[in-house]
């Protein structure tokens, strides 16, 4: 019996003059509105006085080393922000930097989503819901700090994007952006660095499933770019380790989530932690305290009880060389082993958590130039953006889209959000929410996405959808392989 080899066909995608003067039409609307948005940014931060921060010190702290010193790429802060006020110098010219590429990162995911959908007014109006989203006052207040949110939401919108045109068809060009984008998020922040990391388990279930599916070529690719994400991830992660950058992060958990607690002490103590004895006293007495209208102690109930240390005593010498040395490791150990606390946790009233404002809206010193009900539209409530998803998800699986790449690859950065606010929220006892702003992000861009995928896309068959469109980005990888006919006529994929 004998095989005859022969390219897969590839799919054309007939317009008619309609169709074509729709996609100019729509391009031009499109066009206006990504101008619109940067005029209303930049006006926004050019008219705004620079916000600096306890973090900004830092960076620029970090920034006053040299370009080739370990101080700077494995030093006190990220190097992102760092090198960004090397080339700036100023808060000004900082601030200015971060917008316009905020401007370029989600005018970039904007076009991709409305070439997503063939253009059209389909296009139109889902590339216009990526401009108001990026508009929301929790996105646009970032831009008059010099802190790293901005960038690093911005580098998500490029993630976003170049996940985008991955999903409909690989290139090494598409994967070099996801991988770029990924690079810069983790140099950004150090949350980045899990989430770059989770980030390449995740392509390495999509590399085991294409193998299941016997797709050897296609899943070579993403366990390349899996293996590129952890170790872009692990480098990140030894330079936090060597300069114990972490290690703040880590005595703000042990004072809000371990230290009151004489199960928590007793846990860790039984992990090596020394001094529980002490650390018991101490609880118990600021427990008294809080309790008592004849003494001061902060925070006082109802909020969440800390115990803090006095670091440069002599008489915690001994803890706190366990919690520089060995307190991230065994916190980390905590975390994987209770997965139970986990999930429970952050949802515990009062909030486990010191100096947290429960508002975003704190770090917006300066009024957003969108907010109020337009506001409110595109960063609504947590139960809302929840219940979108789970609305969104059942409609694409009632019109047979959920199998789709751009479906899965949507459904999958919900996922990753959540999963960024949960390791946010874990990694620090302090300013939670603005450590879980980026997830936060994740999960309402997604579900925005998904719902626009459920409300304009059309089902694979149809003529034009983003659906339909990432449908056909599967068909045009399928055609880089080969199909294999036998004598009898029929063909595999090989």
């Amino acid at each position: 019996m004998t095989a005859v080899l022969i390219p897969a066909p590839r799919v054309a995608t007939v317009r008619t003059v309609s169709d074509w003067a729709a996609v100019h039409a729509s391009a031009i609307v499109l066009t206006v509105g990504i101008g619109l948005s940067a005029a209303i940014r930049l006006t926004y931060v050019l008219g705004s006085k620079p916000v600096m921060w306890f973090d900004s010190r830092r960076d620029i702290f970090v920034a006053n080393h040299s370009l080739f010193s370990k101080a700077l790429w494995a030093g006190a802060e990220p190097p992102l922000v760092p090198l960004m006020w090397k080339m700036t110098g100023s808060p000004t010219a900082f601030t200015l930097l971060q917008t316009l590429f905020a401007i370029a990162a989600w005018g970039f995911l904007a076009w991709t989503v409305w070439a997503s959908l063939d253009g059209g007014w389909r296009g139109a109006i889902s590339a216009s819901a990526v401009v108001g989203f990026s508009l929301s006052p929790y996105v646009v207040q970032w831009d008059t700090s010099v802190l790293s949110e901005s960038i690093s939401l911005s580098a998500l919108a490029v993630i976003f994007a170049s996940g985008i045109w991955l999903a409909q068809r690989f290139t090494w060009m598409r994967a070099a952006g996801v991988l770029l984008a990924a690079a810069a998020f983790a140099a950004a922040r150090d949350e980045g660095v899990l989430t770059v990391g989770m980030l390449g388990l995740g392509i390495v279930l999509v590399g085991i499933v294409l193998a299941v599916r016997r797709r050897p070529v296609a899943a070579l690719r993403a366990f390349i770019l899996a293996v590129v994400c952890l170790v872009c991830a692990g480098s990140f992660e030894l330079a936090a380790t060597s300069s114990h950058r972490n290690v703040a992060n880590v005595e703000h958990s042990l004072y809000v989530r371990v230290f009151p607690y004489r199960s928590q002490v007793a846990w860790f103590a039984a992990h090596g932690m020394p001094e529980s004895h002490q650390i018991d006293t101490v609880a118990a007495a600021v427990e008294a305290a809080r309790t008592s209208p004849y003494a001061y102690a902060a925070p006082k109930r109802p909020a969440a009880m800390v115990v803090g240390i006095v670091t440069d005593s002599p008489y915690w010498a001994p803890l706190v060389q366990w919690m520089r040395s060995n307190g991230p490791t065994v916190y980390a150990e905590f975390v994987v082993t209770h997965p139970g606390y986990d999930v429970t946790a952050p949802f515990k009233s009062p909030a486990l958590a010191f100096n947290s404002p429960t508002s975003l809206s704190f770090y917006g010193l300066t009024a957003p130039p969108v907010g109020g009900w337009i506001g409110d539209l595109f960063f609504p409530r947590s139960a809302v953006v929840w219940g979108a998803a789970l609305i969104a998800a059942v409609a694409l699986a009632a019109r047979k889209m959920w199998r789709c790449k751009g479906s899965v690859f949507l459904a999958g950065a919900v996922v990753l959000g959540a999963l960024m606010m949960l390791t946010g929220w874990l990694g620090d006892g302090e300013e939670v929410a603005r450590h879980m702003i980026e997830g936060n992000v994740v999960v309402r861009l997604a579900t925005l996405l998904l719902v626009l995928a459920a409300l304009l896309g059309r089902r694979p068959g149809g003529s034009i959808g983003l659906a339909d469109d990432l449908h056909r980005g599967e068909v045009a990888e399928l055609a880089e392989d080969t199909l294999v006919f036998n004598a009898e006529g029929v063909g595999a994929l090989r």
